[in-house]
């Protein structure tokens, strides 16, 4: 599976820079990493990839919805972050990947150290 590396950043408005990393869920040397939960839909219904998130050192762009982009800037701190998050970390036009990663999912949470859900904004 791929894990996203969120890099740290000092102000929550900072562009998201992140990593993608490859493991296998099965080796005993994967690292750490902590599964998110969320609604791809705002509040409003609203499920658009209108925001963006960089990836690499190349800083390539990758879009993703407003709630994906809030849950990952509520995750980050100031140090680096490890996190699966099906949006960004399955490819989404490959529906055999999709339809794998999918079936993986039940391990990929029970093998999380911890699983983060995001219900959003406070009011």
């Amino acid at each position: 599976i791929r894990l996203l590396r969120i890099f740290g950043a000092a102000f929550f408005g900072d562009p998201l820079h992140c990593g993608l990393i490859v493991v296998n869920l099965n080796d005993p040397r994967c690292p750490i990493f902590e599964a998110l939960s969320y609604t791809w839909a705002d509040d409003n219904g609203d499920k658009s990839h209108c925001k963006r998130i960089y990836i690499g050192p190349e800083y390539h762009t990758l879009p993703v919805t407003r709630n994906c982009d809030l849950a990952l800037r509520r995750l980050r701190t100031q140090l680096e972050r490890l996190v699966w998050v099906d949006a960004v970390c399955i490819n989404q036009e490959d529906d055999l990947e999709r339809n794998t990663q999918v079936a993986l999912m039940r391990q990929i949470y029970s093998t999380a150290s911890r699983i983060v859900v995001y219900l959003g904004e406070d009011a």
